[in-house]
């Protein structure tokens, strides 16, 4: 069996595929946990395209309110 056996397989049962952690990190890139933590029947890739996880990484929504707040200031240096 190929890993892109393995991957349709995992598609096809409803297990996720995780985005690998960057190098030097320690936590996948779709959901901000290390490998310890992830159930062990879980698989991860490099590749973007193949990665079906759908939770969203610590502090994702946090981020994106901050950067969402900081396009609405016109005024370079202040903030409301």
């Amino acid at each position: 069996m190929t890993v892109a056996d393995l991957l349709a397989e995992s598609m096809r049962i409803g297990q996720p595929v995780h985005r690998a952690p960057a190098p030097g990190t320690s936590t996948t890139l779709c959901c901000g946990m290390t490998a310890l933590e992830l159930p062990a029947t879980d698989y991860w890739t490099d590749d973007q395209a193949l990665v079906t996880c759908q939770a969203v990484p610590p502090g994702a929504a946090e981020s994106a309110a901050a950067a969402d707040d900081a396009s609405d200031d016109d005024t370079p240096g202040w903030s409301a």
